[in-house]
């Protein structure tokens, strides 16, 4: 609960008329439930000051605005609380900070370049059996969706399993200071926003201050198969999870893929996991769940039951049919190390007909996307995929480099509609379709076009 104590501790801004609590923040008015605040932010293409009255007429408790807009707006308002503060969003992140320190439980934070959100749910479905647990509120992971989702925390909760991410240096470390983790986790260290960090080595930086942040009494929970993540520092306990190392704290081997590459494994020579998600990125990270969920003494097979039954996250390497084709659904997001791991695991899927790749734009590569989409071009033409689609400014990189190499089954296109139809015509039962690329490229058009 947000009381009028917990506003004032952030020393930040002033309150006019409110003595009351709030149940939790929102920043949008369409959503917004009775008793929550209301952060009126000011965005690329709306101002949350324009509403204000919506945010009051569905219940808000208060609504935090700028000082300037106030002193031309008061008049209106006479009497209604309001936070008055020179920037909103900062107002949000003091809060959430204030807020965090009332609670005294195990917070575990995890980034990565991907895996982030899979892991997560992971970790969270499992941690449910023995305990109440709050986690990040759907993809709320940045500087604005993270103390959103951190004040939605309460008295009940036992342990927080919040999810951060970042585009630029020195995010992670302010969503630390505000987080204040206990335990963290790195899923992997890959080619993710490489547009701002220009290297790997940068990725590894920015993601290795979750480490550095930790206390000397948290855990940091450290996939050795990652060569960047076996040696970060940090003054935490080290638990270790890896592939084929027999050096892990939880080691596990992949004994075999089935048909549509649903990978069964084994840990510590024990306990045997058969998921329902397909490829070697899924084994890892149901890997790390497990090495969480084991050192908060989750009981090893509800352990067991949970990951076997988690079926992923929608965009998320989903698989599903139109009639007798099968459709992988992979549109979330994409950058290089994803991609490859994609088309590695469409290679394991056995099919009665073709592979086809349907590929999208990846974003925020700068200097190395035309690298990155050429060596996609590379890696289709050595795989067992037998088509080929672009679609995309960037990915004309993918197509001439696949042409170069001498496949011929390659196909650039400007316009989605017109990739869909020619897709469509060539598509025969038995194929498998796997649809990648960015956020930003949507390449979840093409398939609502295919199921039409």
């Amino acid at each position: 609960m947000i009381d009028k104590n917990l506003i004032l501790e952030t020393d930040y801004g002033q309150l006019e008329d409110f003595e009351g609590n709030a149940r939790a923040a929102c920043i949008d008015t369409r959503i917004l439930k009775p008793g929550e605040i209301f952060f009126a932010l000011k965005g690329e293409n709306s101002d949350g000051h324009n509403y204000i009255s919506a945010a009051f007429e569905k219940g808000a408790s208060l609504c935090t605005v700028n000082k300037d807009w106030y002193e031309t707006n008061r008049e209106r308002f006479m009497g209604k609380p309001f936070w008055i503060v020179d920037d909103p969003l900062k107002a949000l992140q003091k809060l959430a900070a204030s807020y965090r320190k009332r609670f005294d439980i195990p917070v575990i934070a995890i980034t990565g370049t991907s895996g982030k959100t899979t892991t997560r749910k992971m970790i969270t479905e499992t941690l449910k059996s023995a305990y109440k647990v709050h986690s990040t509120m759907g993809n709320y992971n940045n500087h604005i969706g993270m103390p959103l989702s951190l004040l939605n925390l309460n008295t009940t909760h036992q342990i927080s399993v919040m999810e951060i991410g970042t585009n630029h240096f020195g995010e992670i470390k302010f969503l630390c200071d505000i987080l204040k983790p206990t335990h963290g986790l790195i899923t992997n260290i890959g080619y993710g926003h490489i547009e701002f960090f220009k290297s790997k080595e940068g990725v590894a930086k920015e993601k290795g201050d979750l480490f550095k942040s930790l206390p000397s009494d948290g855990i940091a929970f450290v996939n050795l198969n990652d060569p960047f993540i076996s040696k970060m520092e940090t003054k935490a306990k080290r638990i270790t999870y890896s592939l084929n190392s027999k050096k892990a704290d939880f080691s596990a081997k992949i004994v075999k893929f089935d048909e549509n590459a649903l990978p069964l494994m084994k840990i510590n020579n024990k306990f045997e996991l058969k998921l329902k998600m397909p490829g070697k990125f899924s084994a890892i990270n149901a890997l790390a769940a497990f090495a969480v969920c084991s050192s908060f003494k989750v009981n090893t097979e509800y352990i067991k039951n949970t990951l076997e039954s988690f079926s992923g996250e929608k965009q998320r390497f989903k698989i599903f049919s139109v009639g007798n084709i099968k459709i992988i659904d992979d549109t979330y997001n994409a950058n290089l190390d994803s991609t490859i791991s994609a088309i590695e695991t469409l290679n394991m899927m056995k099919s009665n007909g073709k592979k086809v790749m349907v590929f999208g734009d990846m974003l925020e590569l700068g200097e190395f996307s035309k690298k990155a989409h050429e060596i996609v071009g590379e890696k289709v033409v050595k795989s067992g995929i037998n088509r080929l689609f672009c679609w995309g400014e960037n990915t004309i990189h993918t197509f001439r480099r696949a042409l170069e190499l001498g496949f011929g089954n390659s196909h650039h296109f400007d316009d989605k509609s017109e990739l869909a139809k020619k897709l469509k015509e060539e598509l025969a039962d038995g194929d498998i379709v796997l649809v990648k690329g960015s956020r930003g490229s949507k390449m979840e058009q093409v398939i609502e076009e295919i199921k039409g």
